[in-house]
């Protein structure tokens, strides 16, 4: 009860900080080696589909799985089978949560008599449960009904939570799913719901504007062919799927045929759609018809993308997503957002194009998954590794831009592998600007995923389990022979966005100690070489204003994208101060105008530079930023990436390039040292050239260090 009330939760493309796995929670506690029971429960059958033949006898059921689903799963390969054992663990924790919510005396003075007791019901549940089980199930399972269910259980924890929203309110929802159930097992009854904003909300139906703001509750009458709202006038014909004179159906969405179809529910007005997964509450604001043309189109294509490149993953994930929930306008990227409580279910803003939309549903179609096998399998013990009080295993993630713990590590490793091997399969498919896009793409994730994974096999953490699922799901993303036939120009541009996001972590996150910055002051000031010791063990200090890296990645990759063979993104943007100013581009260049002085930082124009072939310019442009303003770390991440390449005027200087990206939280600090007092210019480039170790690779690691213990003092400012 207290794992389904404190939900896991995965956001994708959002800004740090608080959100995601960063603040967790543990996924186990039991101890490692639980779950060997040999028992494998009767699968669910999924939404729309007649449930098998079954005894209704109710027994205590044990939910696991067996080696070769864990296996399946790990890899991608799972078949209907092995979803459908998920879905009926998910199930069972549901039907545990709602006998807690519906335990007598569970809503004491909640409704003040307004509303039906609790027992009336639980007794209407349980009459549709009897009529239709298989419709029972797919409401409980709807994911804003879980969302609801883990809100009601924290604000019965926490009665000061949630303030302006009464506790009754929210119980009162279970009126509302009752009669839901009720109406889609095909029962005849009356029943009092409750009204929120002159609406009442049956989930996965629609809901039914009564016209006025001032009832607290209606009388619903549903007979065999007619909902009915007598207090309002309102009235629809079953289904209830068509729209009505105060009825407004659910948007439910079909895609694709046979056993690769996808059936969604739009979910745009649910009180409980995107509860915990946005920072503030918004407003119930139904999507226009424009907009559920533009949604059907995207997961037209996104599931027609996904039947060409992957059948399999394609028919498993139309019989998990139930749900998406449109949250925000397009964008660079799509934020994106599943979380533990609401299986089925994907939170995500408009998506610019299909291929943006299938990434994103495989994605988080992991998250989903990976929540679901943790709810059965005890993947890593809960306490962290190491001795006592010497703080939590914490972890940089190439796809975020704070800190993560080892769960959200685990967590993105399992997801980030998908999307790899997503855009693998997109290779061997695709042609033009999409196969330009999916190699760029799979050259990325993939030195993102293996390295990832690598340093999270380290972690004592793991269980046997553990172990093994993260070896194959690492496995799954082997270096692929698809890379091979990524050109050159792709290869280098997505080679720069995993070394940019490298680099912006570790000069935001990293301080160094000060006792290191005073031994490498000393030493340049004599002449000697970089101390051995220097930058060996930086401390981990979060940065709560570290910008995303998400934008940074995107302007390279719309440069790989690019299919105009001379200056494919306009002419080379002029440096600040410039007497001619901003020249103009195109207006089909694929990155749109060229961006005005003041209004871009120094990385966007130094990017914009090297993507037009003058490292000389992004270099300058980097050396000057850095001499008004020592410590922007955009300059220092864009003249690492600008001496990567070479130029007639300034040949490439690999040492100090490569320095830059392993320690620029070193290099910085330094300079920052040097030149607190007047005295000689101090030549960045030449300190980062000094700064270089004859073992600095082509590509940094991924940095791994554990967070203060608590009551220790914090680091002073370098």
């Amino acid at each position: 009860m207290a794992r389904f009330g404190s939900p896991r939760q995965s956001r994708s493309a959002e800004q740090p900080p608080g959100s995601g796995y960063s603040q967790g929670f543990p996924t186990t506690t039991h101890s490692p080696e639980a779950g060997r029971a040999t028992y494998v429960p009767t699968p669910v059958p999924a939404p729309g589909r007649s449930p098998a033949s079954a005894s209704r006898k109710r027994a205590t059921t044990f939910h696991t799985l067996t080696p070769d689903a864990l296996r399946a799963l790990a890899t991608g390969r799972e078949h209907a089978g092995v979803t459908g054992g998920l879905r009926a663990g998910q199930r069972s924790i549901r039907l545990l949560v709602l006998r807690e919510l519906l335990r007598p005396g569970a809503f004491p003075d909640a409704s003040r008599g307004a509303l039906p007791p609790v027992d009336e019901v639980r007794a209407l549940l349980e009459e549709a449960d009897r009529a239709a089980r298989h419709e029972v199930d797919a409401l409980l399972l709807h994911p804003s009904v879980g969302r609801w269910m883990s809100h009601v259980l924290r604000r019965r924890a926490a009665p000061g939570s949630s303030a302006g929203v009464p506790l009754r309110t929210d119980l009162g929802h279970v009126h509302v799913i009752a009669a839901a159930a009720g109406i889609r097992a095909g029962l005849t009854f009356t029943f009092r719901v409750p009204v929120r904003e002159g609406r009442v909300l049956l989930p996965t139906l629609g809901y039914a504007e009564l016209g006025t703001t001032g009832a607290r509750t209606a009388d619903i009458t549903v007979k065999r062919w007619t909902v009915r709202f007598p207090g309002s006038g309102v009235t629809v014909r079953k289904p209830l799927s068509r729209e009505a004179r105060g009825w407004y159906p659910a948007h439910r969405v079909s895609v694709g045929t046979g056993a690769a179809a996808l059936t969604v529910l739009l979910d745009d007005v649910d009180p409980f759609r995107h509860e915990d997964a946005v920072s503030e509450p918004t407003p119930n604001r139904p999507l226009d018809p424009g907009a559920v043309r533009r949604w059907t189109d995207l997961l037209a294509g996104a599931q027609d993308l996904l039947r060409r490149t992957d059948p399999e993953q394609a028919r498993t994930l139309g019989a998990t997503l139930t749900a998406l929930t449109p949250h925000g306008p397009a964008g660079t990227v799509v934020a994106s957002h599943t979380s533990s409580d609401a299986y089925g279910g994907i939170v995500l803003s408009e998506p610019a194009c299909a291929e943006d939309l299938a990434a994103t549903l495989v994605h988080e179609f992991r998250h989903l998954k990976f929540n679901a096998v943790t709810d059965l399998v005890p993947l890593h013990t809960r306490e962290p590794g190491g001795a006592p009080g010497s703080g939590e295993e914490m972890f940089q993630a190439p796809w975020r831009d704070d800190p993560r713990d080892f769960e959200g590590t685990f967590h993105g490793v399992f997801a980030h592998s998908g999307v790899a091997d997503f855009w693998r399969r997109v290779c061997r498919d695709a042609e033009g600007p999409l196969l330009r896009r999916a190699r760029f793409e799979l050259a990325y994730w993939w030195p993102q995923v293996r390295d990832a994974a690598a340093v999270l096999r380290t972690s004592p953490r793991l269980t046997r389990a553990g172990r093994t699922f993260l070896s194959l799901a690492a496995g799954s993303a082997d270096r692929p022979e698809e890379l091979l036939d990524v050109p050159d120009d792709v290869a280098l541009l997505a080679r720069e966005a995993v070394i940019g996001n490298r680099a912006r972590w570790r000069i935001h996150h990293l301080r160094v100690p000060p006792a290191d910055v005073a031994d490498c002051v000393a030493a340049w000031l004599a002449g000697d070489p970089l101390p051995e010791h220097a930058g060996t063990d930086p401390l981990l200090v979060p940065d709560p204003g570290a910008p995303a890296t998400a934008p940074a990645t995107a302007l390279l990759r719309r440069a790989a994208v690019a299919t105009r063979r001379s200056d494919p993104l306009g002419p080379t943007p002029r440096p600040p101060g410039d007497p001619l100013g901003p020249t103009p581009r195109p207006p089909d260049d694929p990155l749109g105008p060229t961006p005005r002085q003041g209004h871009e930082s120094v990385g966007t124009l130094a990017a914009l530079a090297r993507i037009a072939g003058d490292a000389a310019l992004a270099r300058r442009l980097c050396t000057d930023r850095i001499a008004d303003d020592p410590q922007d770390p955009e300059a220092w991440i864009g003249l690492g990436l600008a001496m990567r390449r070479g130029a007639h005027e300034a040949p490439p200087d690999i040492a100090a390039a490569r320095a830059l990206s392993h320690r620029p939280e070193l290099v910085r600090a330094v300079h920052a040292a040097l030149t607190a007092e007047p005295g000689p210019t101090v030549d960045p480039v030449a300190l980062a050239a000094w700064s270089a170790r004859p073992t600095d690779a082509e590509i940094p690691g991924l940095h791994r260090t554990r967070t203060r213990p608590k009551g220790s003092p914090a680091p002073p400012p370098t």
